[in-house]
């Protein structure tokens, strides 16, 4: 989501605070946001990131958006 190639827990914040009403973030790269195949950006994109980054992991960050698809 940040565009800086490692999925970090600020990912999983810019995503929660750009679907705040009203915003308090933007997404820098929405096109980087769905780790979980939905059709868009949710907060459960968000939920993934956060649960993917414990240890050990509870979820997985799949590549489905059309950015992580070579």
């Amino acid at each position: 989501m940040s565009g800086d190639g490692r999925v970090t827990i600020i990912d999983a914040v810019l995503i929660q605070r750009s679907l705040l009403i009203p915003p308090t973030a933007t997404q820098p790269h929405p096109e980087l946001c769905n780790v979980g195949g939905n059709a868009s950006c949710t907060v459960a994109d968000a939920t993934i990131i956060r649960r993917a980054l414990l240890f050990p992991p509870t979820a997985a960050i799949a590549q489905v958006c059309p950015a992580a698809q070579p």
